[in-house]
């Protein structure tokens, strides 16, 4: 029974026993007493109508959350600070970039009013460092970083474990110290790229049960900033470290549900960032359905033909003609990628076009409520016979970004004046871009109609 007729019947009883009781003379004691009851039985069953849809929904949302994480906002945002010497020397100064940056980050617009937590880590321990930036500040000299050896892929487990309902940030400098093996006088390392291929089994791993677990989605950040102390090498024979006195990359890893990190403001206050050069975006790639229309009119003027829409079809159009001189057609549609906005959507290499007779003739961005883009398909060879069309709209390629081969080394041999690279930061990047491209490649196609 629902809690709709439930109350009813509470009601329409409550009605009856006043009718009785006044028709029938029941004993005055008995007829108040008998109203009462059932008057509680109402309450009662109205506050069991009001906790029912409550747990279904707690329940239905535990299950949801399980699937993917992106409509989670965010109840924390949690920062993670790998603690190794080789952080150390990019803290030289009371205001170097590094803390400049890392400050600023947290102080984002779309950051503001969310609780936040700070932490050193080194993959074997984490220490908590505070809730408010201050403590933040403090912690952020050089003397602080003294961890002699970090595990990177520890580190990339225990961040992960924590995205649930909250967003996570690593800086790292993204080298992997694979020195367990080191010669204390030689200072060589067996084979080092095997090393590295090896551990990076195990961080795809841990990324490949993550998505699994919950959809969530990375941000790469690269920043500069000045380095004045030893850098410690990962590949050079015979040689320990060298001390520097330059320019550096490091990098920040954010993972946090699509509905939080997915939003202009917050990929625009990030651009910005000061000592911030690059930025990439690794989302979780599900089929969606996309809201679209065929526009009944042409803003422009700069189509060729003519159409009208289909009564009651946002897809289908009919009274299809050629224009004039019987050489092309062109129609327009709406599409709305707005919960897509990492991505180029005006580059036409990703979209797919079911006729050979037509084609993505132009993409743009349009300011429209309900619409981000708009899509001229245009045909100089239209038939009579070509009765339905699909278009197919596919996420980007799974290749790595370019940035991130060019700021990625095979060995160390000239660090001593390269600001620009970290060894095998390509290879690490890799493997976290593969866990995502294991997913659906089409992100949603457009069926359209076409009635002469």
């Amino acid at each position: 029974m629902s809690c709709v007729v439930l109350i009813d019947n509470c009601l329409g009883a409550i009605r009856g026993l006043f009718l009785r009781c006044f028709r029938f003379s029941i004993r005055e004691s008995f007829c108040p007493s008998l109203v009462l009851g059932v008057v509680l039985l109402a309450v009662f069953s109205s506050n069991q109508c009001n906790n029912t849809p409550k747990e279904r929904k707690n329940t239905s949302e535990t299950e949801d959350s399980k699937l993917h994480n992106s409509e989670i906002s965010t109840d924390r945002i949690v920062f993670y600070i790998e603690n190794s010497g080789s952080i150390g020397p990019y803290l030289h100064s009371f205001d170097s970039e590094l803390k400049t940056t890392l400050v600023e980050l947290s102080e984002l617009p779309s950051f503001q009013d969310i609780p936040k937590s700070y932490y050193f880590i080194d993959g074997e321990k984490i220490q908590f460092i505070g809730n408010n930036l201050s403590e933040l500040e403090n912690s952020l000299n050089q003397n602080n970083f003294s961890a002699p050896t970090t595990d990177l892929t520890k580190i990339f487990k225990t961040v992960l474990d924590s995205v649930p309902n909250q967003t996570t940030i690593l800086l790292t400098d993204g080298l992997y110290d694979i020195s367990s093996r080191r010669d204390s006088k030689r200072c060589y390392i067996d084979k080092p790229m095997e090393r590295l291929k090896r551990e990076l089994i195990k961080l795809r791993s841990i990324f490949s049960q993550k998505l699994r677990d919950m959809g969530f989605q990375t941000v790469l950040l690269k920043a500069n900033s000045s380095y004045s102390g030893y850098y410690y090498y990962a590949t050079k024979p015979g040689v320990c470290s060298v001390k520097i006195d330059q320019w550096r990359p490091y990098y920040y890893f954010m993972f946090g549900s699509d509905h939080f990190l997915n939003n202009s403001e917050l990929e625009s206050s990030l651009e910005n960032l000061n000592h911030v050069t690059e930025k990439a975006t690794f989302q979780y790639l599900q089929r969606d359905s996309l809201p679209y229309q065929v526009m009944y009119y042409n803003p422009s003027g700069k189509t060729r033909g003519s159409y009208s829409t289909c009564r009651g079809e946002k897809n289908c159009l009919e009274d299809i003609r050629r224009e004039r001189n019987n050489i092309g057609f062109d129609f327009l549609v709406q599409v709305d990628l707005s919960k897509h906005i990492w991505h180029d959507w005006e580059d036409k290499s990703l979209y797919g076009v079911s006729n050979e007779n037509f084609e993505i003739s132009e993409i743009k961005e349009i300011s429209d409520p309900n619409y981000s883009h708009q899509i001229k398909i245009s045909s100089d060879s239209i038939s009579i016979y070509d009765r339905n069309l699909e278009i197919n709209i596919h996420f980007p390629s799974c290749n790595t970004p370019e940035w991130v081969r060019l700021s990625s080394s095979e060995d160390e041999v000239d660090i001593d004046g390269d600001n620009q690279t970290t060894w095998g930061l390509n290879y690490i990047i890799d493997e976290i871009q593969k866990t995502y491209c294991q997913n659906e490649q089409v992100l949603d196609k457009l069926n359209f109609k076409l009635l002469r």
